[in-house]
């Protein structure tokens, strides 16, 4: 089967895109490597970089390696988000010194005459680097929450450490994005609640009202993740309960309580990996919720 150039090239987008490469850089480079312009491929990859740079650091007219430099400095945002472990702050920083260094520079100033394969593996390099920056990115900075949840996180950083409260951020963060908002006033359990579709027996017609998905408990002795369904879920109209407690309990949830509900101990469970999971898990329940109220 013979296939045109438009026809190669949606291929080759399409494999990239399920490699994990960032779309912007895809559309930034692809054409210039199926026309063998690899100089310009590695150069328009490593200027795509020091934009996204440029966004985060808000830093204007600075070159990329200033940009890494400031990022990186003792009071520098990477360096404060990275502070817990000091062979990461240090093999990242050295990742993003190195890349400008080696490659960038020489690349904006000469030509070099890379190959497809030397190229290929640069602009590979360039990808891993901005999926660092969106992430570094992504990490709520300590204020960013209610003065509550707050409170929550510095107590567990206390005992499970910076890097482990660091991912739970991110994925708080996340939930907020899904219209799960949290209560400001609650200390002790903080409930994160969003609209659904309910009928209760006080009311003639279902109507939308906030259903708490989950709580972040703050206990003396440990703290956790704990969802209410069968105590406050029972009068979403259409929602299927069943399905939401299989989901938990593959991740390691128990049952808790008089009503038996899942709870999982975050002083245990709190791996990249597990809020990862959680976090599929919970976006799944919010598609759940949005769909009572269509």
């Amino acid at each position: 089967m013979f296939l045109t150039n438009d026809e190669m090239q949606i291929l080759r987008d399409s494999v990239e895109a399920q490699a994990g490469y960032d779309e912007e850089l895809i559309k930034t480079c692809s054409h210039l490597i199926h026309i063998k312009a690899f100089d310009e491929a590695v150069r328009n990859a490593f200027v795509l970089l020091e934009d996204r740079l440029r966004k985060v650091l808000n830093k204007r007219g600075a070159t990329g390696f200033q940009m890494a430099q400031y990022a990186f400095s003792p009071n520098g945002p990477f360096t404060k988000l990275l502070s817990q472990d000091q062979l990461e702050y240090e093999g990242t920083r050295d990742l993003f010194y190195g890349a400008f260094r080696l490659y960038r520079n020489p690349s904006a100033h000469n030509i070099i005459g890379y190959n497809a394969g030397e190229a290929r593996s640069i602009i590979s390099l360039v990808n891993l680097l901005l999926t660092r920056i969106d992430y570094l990115s992504s990490v709520p900075q300590p204020g960013t929450f209610s003065d509550n949840l707050e409170q929550a996180l510095s107590a567990l950083e206390k005992k499970a450490g910076t890097a482990t409260v660091t991912r739970i951020r991110i994925f708080l963060s996340q939930c907020e994005k899904l219209n799960m908002h949290p209560s400001s006033t609650a200390k002790v359990w903080i409930p994160f609640r969003k609209h659904a579709l309910v009928k209760s027996s006080s009311t003639k017609e279902p109507g939308p009202q906030k259903v708490t998905v989950f709580y972040l408990s703050n206990g003396t002795k440990e703290q956790g993740i704990w969802f209410p369904i069968n105590q406050y879920w029972s009068t979403i109209v259409d929602l299927d309960r069943k399905k939401v407690l299989s989901r938990l309990k593959e991740l390691g949830f128990q049952p808790m309580g008089k009503a038996q509900d899942p709870y999982i101990s975050l002083d245990t469970y709190n791996s990249q990996t597990f809020l990862e999971n959680l976090y599929k898990t919970v976006e799944l329940i919010g598609q759940d919720f949005d769909g009572t109220l269509k």
